[in-house]
């Protein structure tokens, strides 16, 4: 076992020796210095001076890395076993014979003749052709706004291009679990909200009395068990909410309302049953005002309000509403409390003091969730019979145009990350997502949409609860944008050149418009986290030989594509960018000795184990 663990890391050590004779070349002129004397001095010059600063970080790591790890006569013996020095120094030979081939393989040609203008440029790209391998990437933004690109760098497992919050086209469906698990159950889940204390999704249980606590991966942490529960559905937890307020005392715990025992239940953060609080009757909505920590339930058999203290836990008050109180909300900057009605299209509005502030009709058939959108201010009615959501101004308390929505709309939230606000449509299981202008931004198949809706700003995602199928689904975003093509073999090219790294010549970027004017970053994150960096601006390599869309990028000359070093970029709306490649690449396999080849049961041909599959590089040339 440690002998294959040295082997490996002598493997890697090994490429450092390739560079070192690649990228310390001796006396003499780079190769293209003569080639392209007869090209416009200014912009060879330009070019030159901006190569060269991009490329002395990466040069100056090199040689640390060299004088840390490698010497001349080989790869540094750090081995304090004297028993496997004489087998050690036999690898080290190997590998620095194995080096020298390789830098000699790499090492440029004789220099090309000097030749004028288009000629010369002509023959420069023959030379590519012949002496070095080369790929194509190409990429296309099929968007409104500006994406972000990042290529190569696959040891921290890169995204090419990962979406952005608004970018709701590149939600996706990440698990579906049931409720149901060898530690407990939780039958007919009902209301759902992510604790940002701990990260996890509390669901309750109206069948079963109790609350299932679950990680964002799915992972079950615990079954909360309320009282009384030895009947199914003797308490019935059909709602809940969490202590959002940091400096409260309570701070991450969680209010249940049971609608069968009229009561509030207290989980505290360490997820023990602290206690129950009496309410008014057939309690079966609940809200947490962020402002002053006061907790609300709407008692629909009892027509009342019920205010709970956030600190003490006391019941405050209960406030007489009449009629059949379905659903509560509280606007947080003022305190005021938004009320809906099982037997009336009319909501009442009571101020902090619990004093009617007015009422609002008019705002569809059968009002029955709100949710609050700080970024313009509006309190969003959600109607069920007419799928209809109403934006009312929370200052002046009028309506605005009502927003059509799906069949079956039955809850909603804000996503706090992206200020939209999501509608579940129960009938067509979609999503209607709706921006702070009011218009709507997408209407998404995501799964089954429930009855409960919760969620997590921190884990960015969302949940919903199916009571009929006993599950939940958790909602989240793709790892790539949808709103970014890139080619198939991207993904293989990535993990080829992390486990086989190349230098690069030479490469192309060539846009399909003339807005080419941003700025290609190179990267290198290192294993203590820092990230170095060097800019190359692609306005820095237009050339007389090209169209103002063409940018022959001379800075990456001798720069790396491996696991670590990145490359970053900006795709504008709707354009298309192609990259050429032109590289040399190491194959690790080639710096092993046929010993080591032998000790891993690997049957070797030209460097590499038979049956290594190639054929994502079919544009890719074989040496």
């Amino acid at each position: 076992m440690i002998r294959d663990w040295k082997l490996g890391l002598l493997g890697v050590l090994g490429i450092g020796i390739g560079l070192f004779a690649t990228t310390k070349r001796k006396q003499g002129k780079e190769i293209y210095e003569d080639a392209f004397d007869d090209f416009d001095p200014v912009l060879l010059g330009r070019s030159r001076a901006a190569e060269q600063q991009a490329s002395n970080r990466f040069k100056e790591k090199y040689r640390l890395d060299l004088e840390r790890f490698g010497t001349r006569q080989g790869v540094i013996n750090v081995s304090n076993d004297e028993g496997e020095n004489r087998k050690e120094q036999q690898v080290l030979s190997h590998i620095e014979r194995q080096g020298k081939a390789l830098a000699r393989k790499l090492r440029p040609k004789a220099p090309l003749p000097q030749l004028n203008g288009q000629r010369a440029y002509s023959k420069f790209y023959e030379w590519l052709e012949k002496s070095f391998d080369s790929t194509q990437v190409t990429l296309s933004n099929n968007s409104d706004v500006t994406k972000t690109i990042r290529l190569w760098g696959a040891n921290r497992g890169l995204v090419v291009a990962p979406p952005v919050d608004e970018e709701v086209e590149s939600h996706e469906v990440i698990r579906t679990l049931p409720t149901f698990s060898t530690e407990g159950r939780a039958v007919q889940p009902q209301g759902v909200a992510f604790n940002p204390f701990n990260g996890f999704a509390y669901i309750t249980g109206q069948l079963s009395n109790n609350v299932l606590v679950m990680a964002p991966t799915g992972e079950v942490i615990k079954y909360i068990s309320l009282e009384p529960k030895f009947l199914p559905g003797m308490n019935s937890p059909v709602a809940l909410a969490i202590n959002t307020r940091r400096e409260s005392p309570n701070y991450g715990q969680a209010y249940v309302v049971g609608s069968v025992s009229n009561t509030v239940s207290v989980i505290s953060t360490g997820m023990e049953l602290l206690g129950h609080i009496g309410v008014g009757a057939r309690p079966v909505a609940i809200a947490f005002d962020g402002n002053s920590g006061n907790v609300y339930t709407a008692d629909l058999v009892g027509g009342t309000v019920s205010v709970i203290h956030g600190d003490s836990l006391e019941l405050l008050k209960t406030i007489a509403v009449g009629g059949n109180p379905i659903t509560i909300a509280v606007e947080p900057a003022s305190g005021d409390a938004y009320i809906a009605f099982a037997d009336r299209d009319k909501i009442t509005v009571l101020d902090k003091d619990g004093v009617e502030k007015g009422q609002l009709d008019g705002i569809g058939q059968r009002p029955m969730a709100f949710a609050h959108n700080p970024s313009n201010g509006k309190m969003y009615v959600l109607s069920g019979a007419d799928n209809v959501l109403t934006p009312v101004d929370t200052g002046t308390l009028e309506a605005g145009a009502p927003i059509p929505v799906g069949k079956g709309a039955r809850q909603l939230f804000y996503n706090s990350n992206n200020r939209f606000i999501y509608v579940g449509n129960t009938l067509e299981s979609t999503y209607t997502i709706v921006a702070p202008d009011n218009t709507v931004r997408a209407t998404l198949p995501l799964g089954i949409v429930g009855n409960g809706l919760g969620f997590g700003a921190k884990e960015n995602a969302f949940i919903t609860t199916d009571p009929f199928g006993n599950q939940v689904t958790f909602v989240g975003y793709a790892g790539e944008s949808r709103a970014v093509s890139f080619d198939k073999g991207l993904a293989a090219k990535t993990e080829d050149f992390q486990h086989n790294p190349a230098i690069v010549q030479h490469a192309k970027f060539v846009f399909s418009d003339k807005n080419s004017s941003g700025v290609l970053r190179l990267l290198k994150r290192n294993a203590t986290g820092s990230v170095q960096q060097a800019p190359l601006s692609f306005s820095d390599y237009q050339g007389p030989q090209n169209f103002q869309n063409v940018t022959e990028v001379w800075g990456l000359r001798h720069t790396l594509i491996d696991g670590q070093h990145e490359w970053g970029l900006t795709l504008a709306p709707r354009q298309t960018l192609t990259i050429i490649i032109y590289y040399k690449q190491f194959e690790q396999y080639s710096l092993l000795p046929e010993t080591a080849k032998r000790s891993t049961g690997v049957e070797m041909s030209k460097g590499e184990p038979f049956g290594l599959d190639r054929g994502h590089f079919n544009n890719t040339k074989t040496k």
